[in-house]
Order: structure tokens, then sequence, then C-alpha cells
């Protein structure tokens, strides 16, 4: 049995946010122990562009909603039932901030080569200076 805290808490995706490569290993790991070993996982929202579901797949925030552009001050990291918690008590605030999301699975980690969808840089993907804290 692997240690699910490597790839299913808070601190192995805070860590695996330090590099592509940390977050591509994490995103790989979640997957084969759905997959391969039956297992159940957290569904986490990651910055507030990334959805990992409970069965090891990760998904973009796609359409005009993204969370982190609806919601700036959105946390870095929240499980899914945080992430609705915080939608809710901002909607339900009178900001008017309702909002409908739709996810795309397939392709939703950048590789090396791709361009932020935030500046349009290169590096900052690795580098991540949009990841707010």
């Amino acid at each position: 049995m692997e240690d699910i805290s490597k790839y299913d808490s808070r601190p192995a995706l805070e860590q695996s946010l330090s590099s592509l490569e940390d977050f591509r290993w994490l995103t790989t790991e979640r997957r084969k122990a759905h997959y391969e070993r039956g297992e159940r996982l957290t569904e986490w929202v990651v910055l507030g562009r990334f959805f990992l579901d409970s069965c090891g797949n990760i998904g973009e925030y796609i359409s005009e909603n993204i969370p982190v552009e609806v919601f700036p001050r959105l946390p870095i990291i929240m499980t899914i039932d945080e992430f609705w918690e915080y939608v809710n008590s901002q909607s339900h605030s009178g900001s008017g901030k309702d909002i409908s999301i739709s996810i795309r699975y397939g392709g939703a980690i950048p590789s090396k080569s791709s361009v932020c969808s935030v500046c349009g840089r290169l590096d900052c993907i690795e580098s991540n200076p949009h990841r707010k804290k």
C-alpha cells in the first residue's frame, strides 16, 4: 500500500506546485492510485484553475468563469467542499458573483513549451508567479 499523503494531501499538493515536474509526478501518482489500486481520492481545486477528481483525473476550468478570475482571493489549494463553501459565501454576500463552471479533461497540465494562459510567457509556467499566496 502506497503512502497516500504523498499524493493526496494538502502538504503534498503545496509541494507539487514548486515545479511543473513535481505537479506532473503528483497527478501521475493520483491516477495510479485510483486506476491501479482502486483508491478513492480527495477532490481538490488547485490554483483556481485545475480540478483533481476522486478518480485521479485532472481537469481544467474553462470558459469565462475560471474560478480564480471570478474570485481573485481564492486560496491556492482547496478541497472541493471548501471551494463550494467559499463560492457560496461570496455569492450570497451581496457580491453578485454567481458562477457556472465548465471543466475540460485531457491535456490540462501544460507542457514546458506551452505559454502561460495568464500572461503568455513561456517561463512563468515553471516559476508560477501568478499563484496567489
